[in-house]
This record gives C-alpha cells, structure tokens and sequence, in this order.
C-alpha cells in the first residue's frame, strides 16, 4: 500500500498535494501524481508504515486487483502490494 503522506513528488520543496481520482475499480488503473511528475509507493500492506515493495512511475498504468477503503491493491512489475486510492485513476 502506498499512502498519499508518503508519495514522492519530486523537486526539493518536499511538498506533497493529493490527487482527485476517478472511482477506482478492479482492472486497470493509471499512477496519477498531483505533478505530474515523481513516484508513488507500492507498499506491502495497506499502511504508511509498511516495507516498500517499489517505486511507481507517474503515468503508469498498473493491474488493480481489489479495493480496500482508501487503498487499492495492484499488480506492478511482478510485485503485488498497496497504494493510496488517491492516486489512481481508471483507464
């Protein structure tokens, strides 16, 4: 699971901003960071304190296997775990 208080976004500021997303549902989905830019966790449980499993890419599209509150579980290169549901959105 990834959570929106620790995606990165790139740049220096070390600001973050969510991102408003579309309902999420199983099939696929797109990383969608507020700039455009930077990477979202992957993590292996549904909690902002759980290992990172990877860094996904803004833009990238992923397998959403299950939504579980504010998160959704994705398949990303051969990896399965978390991220926020704030930051993705359904092709």
């Amino acid at each position: 699971y990834a959570s929106a208080d620790l995606i990165s976004l790139g740049g220096s500021s070390g600001a973050s901003s969510t991102v408003s997303a579309a309902p999420v549902q199983e099939g696929t989905g797109v990383i969608q960071t507020a700039s455009g830019e930077g990477n979202v966790y992957l993590r292996a449980k549904a909690s902002t304190s759980a290992t990172v499993r990877d860094r996904i890419p803004h833009n990238t599209v992923v397998e959403v296997l299950k939504v579980e509150g504010g998160w959704v579980r994705v398949s990303y290169r051969g990896n399965t775990g978390y991220v926020s549901k704030d930051y993705i959105s359904m092709n």
